[in-house]
């Protein structure tokens, strides 16, 4: 591997958006950034809770035995052995471990937290790239593909586009995304709205066990016409139990470049 100095490239991160003002009552509203650098190293230093130590406990369970069988399956089915593939906000990196045997996998991440987590479980990551998935400091059709899970749904729609915009510019002809992107009907996002309502509003502890969930999938066409505006084409929009009704899993081809 690399010396660590020189595989993390920094870019900026962009800045905030206007706000809308809040709906009464003067609620904390989440960013228009989708959190910043400080924001997400403060999620993996966050102190743990009884709370947080059983979700954590659970979503490990649920990593290991369910979401990343369906990560193989969906890589597997899509790229050939050896294509150079970036984890665009890799986090910990938990799910890809039995991919990064079969692929080349790159780690973006804008948290250094998440990074470390990343090249702890991944010693022969090709790349570990701190910056923006607004900003992706590589070279124009550096990759053959590119995946994430639990990243989209924190942006709203109008960053979505502009991360999709960027995906493009990053990815060879014919290149493919992979997002694992939970829906607003899926069960994860069903459950955690229970576990909250119970926590905040009847027990009244104030917690928030994974950080604001902003744009949830809602229908084929909806997706399709995101995908469109930024040169894919929609192959393959999963929803079922592979990964137990957890993601819409949204399969995109570069069909045309931006520029052109």
């Amino acid at each position: 591997m690399q010396d660590e100095d020189s595989i993390r490239a920094t870019a900026p991160v962009p800045e905030s958006l206007p706000r809308p003002e809040p709906a009464g009552g003067g609620d904390r509203l989440p960013r228009r950034d989708g959190g910043g650098e400080a924001d997400w190293d403060a999620y993996w230093d966050a102190p743990v809770t009884c709370e947080k130590r059983v979700y954590d406990v659970i979503a490990a369970f649920y990593r290991r035995f369910i979401i990343r069988p369906a990560v193989n399956h969906f890589l597997s089915k899509w790229f050939v052995p050896q294509a150079e593939l970036l984890h665009a906000g890799c986090g910990s990196g938990a799910v890809d471990v039995d991919m990064a045997r079969l692929f080349r996998i790159s780690a973006l991440d804008i948290s250094k937290r998440g990074l470390d987590e990343y090249a702890r479980l991944h010693p022969n990551v090709p790349a570990l790239i701190h910056g923006s998935i607004f900003n992706i400091p590589v070279p124009d059709e550096s990759f053959d593909g590119l995946f994430n899970l639990g990243v989209t749904e924190h942006f709203f729609e109008d960053q979505i586009a502009a991360i999709l915009r960027e995906f493009n510019r990053i990815l060879r002809p014919g290149g493919l995304i992979v997002l694992y992107w939970p829906p607003a009907y899926g069960l994860s996002v069903i459950a955690l709205k229970v576990i909250h309502f119970v926590l905040n509003r009847i027990l009244r502890r104030g917690i928030e066990l994974h950080p604001p969930e902003l744009t949830h999938v809602r229908s084929r066409a909806q997706t399709q016409g995101w995908l469109e505006a930024a040169g894919f084409e929609l192959i393959e929009y999963y929803f079922g139990p592979r990964d137990f009704f957890t993601h819409q899993i949204v399969v995109g081809k570069r069909v045309r470049s931006l520029d052109s």
